[in-house]
């Protein structure tokens, strides 16, 4: 029988630190996004055999977006993917995943100009307004605990009241769950703290159930 692969998205997607554990489970990058061209090249080298094996001269399977999020229209960018069903393009709920971690050097506590005024700070936002453009089954969202302590906790709260608008939408908007995850416990010989939110659409989780904050399996 052949393995379900899983289609997902990425939004300020570097070379792919957070997505290449999906990768390793079997999850296929549909589209990649980031304002850096030399970071979308590299996570298409990465990700992509038939990208990779040509140097970068041939288009592969996964589309690569060279663009600020604040230019990326999710209507356009699902009529430039397949849909999984073989037949037309990609529609509104059957992207399995959208990933991304928005700009943190705003919140960073190690930031020397950690500053509520940062624009970076509001990309976030952006990452919402395709959420709702897509309605991926799930999304994973990551930044630095600073998110949560800037200003009061301000721009966490504002994040939660952009996601929790999304329940006046067909699919009742998300589940969410969120901790300050450390990559230590996870076996990376790292001590890299993350804030890490995952949101699993509604109608997903009565389904077949929340997609919980994983475990730690190192103490």
């Amino acid at each position: 029988s052949t393995v379900r692969t899983y289609a997902m998205g990425e939004l300020f997607c570097g070379v792919g630190g957070l997505s290449r554990g999906f990768h390793t489970q079997g999850f296929a990058a549909c589209f990649a996004n980031d304002i850096w061209d030399l970071a979308v090249h590299n996570f298409l080298m990465n990700f992509d055999k038939k990208y990779s094996k040509t140097g970068g001269k041939q288009a592969g399977e996964i589309l690569g977006l060279t663009r600020s999020v604040e230019d990326l229209d999710p209507t356009e960018v699902m009529h430039q993917l397949r849909s999984p069903r073989g037949s037309g393009s990609l529609v509104h709920g059957e992207l399995d995943v959208l990933l991304g971690g928005p700009p943190c050097q705003g919140f960073s506590v190690n930031s020397h100009i950690r500053n509520g005024d940062d624009p970076r700070n509001s990309l976030f936002k952006h990452y919402v307004r395709i959420l709702k453009g897509l309605a991926p089954k799930v999304f994973v969202l990551e930044n630095v605990p600073g998110m949560f302590s800037l200003e009061g906790g301000r721009f966490f709260d504002e994040l939660l009241a952009e996601i929790g608008a999304l329940n006046s939408l067909e699919y009742g908007g998300y589940e969410i769950r969120f901790k300050i995850l450390n990559a230590a416990h996870y076996g990376v010989p790292q001590e890299r703290f993350r804030l890490v939110l995952i949101g699993t659409r509604r109608d997903i989780a009565d389904e077949v159930g929340t997609v919980e904050v994983p475990e730690p399996v190192h103490y």
